[in-house]
């Protein structure tokens, strides 16, 4: 857990200890990193570690729910009504892909996962209110989108961050776009692009 803060110097601490692990990552896996060895390379008593974080794992989760407030930020939930519309959020991780390839490399993509989750819980029922569904119907709708949203991204991160933003998005609507055809091949309109 980490206090959160307005405070401009927790804020500065903060991003101290995440480039501080970030280059103890090139030595060492993250398991194995300690908060002595973040600190010291941080710059930073550990005093002042443990006055805002418990553990390394809550700077990343720091650093990670700063990125999703900027998100909410530049793409509020209202603007992704449509398939299409989605490419705006795959760029805005294209964008911050940093804090993404930190977690591959930590080993810490439940991290996203997790945080993606509890982000995106409020956001989904406005993207699909359109749709008269249930309580029950609508968690599992929300993580499947959820569970595909992080399996395309985790996926372009292994892949070298290679593709964009529309071919992201692209892919992200390929399995619903073929589930569609399985069902009926002779369908003459496909889902929204």
């Amino acid at each position: 857990m980490y206090r959160n803060s307005t405070d401009r110097r927790v804020h500065q601490t903060a991003l101290n200890l995440y480039s501080a692990i970030q280059v103890l990552l090139n030595d060492k896996p993250f398991e194995n990193i300690s908060i002595k060895e973040v600190s010291e390379q941080a710059g930073i008593g550990r005093a002042t570690f443990y006055r805002n974080f418990d553990y390394v794992d809550d700077v990343l989760k720091y650093q990670l729910d700063h990125v999703f407030a900027d998100l909410r930020v530049q793409h509020p939930p209202h603007r992704f009504r449509s398939p299409a519309m989605l490419v705006p959020f795959f760029d805005f991780w294209v964008q911050n892909r940093e804090i993404l390839l930190t977690l591959i490399q930590a080993d810490r993509w439940d991290i996203f996962a997790t945080r993606f989750r509890q982000a995106t819980t409020l956001e989904l029922p406005v993207i699909i209110e359109e749709h008269d569904l249930d309580d029950i119907s609508l968690k599992y709708l929300e993580n499947s989108v959820n569970s595909l949203i992080t399996a395309t991204l985790y996926t372009w991160l292994e892949n070298g961050c290679r593709e964009t933003a529309a071919e992201l998005q692209q892919l992200f609507i390929l399995p619903f776009r073929l589930y569609f055809e399985r069902l009926d091949p002779n369908r003459k309109t496909s889902p929204p692009r």
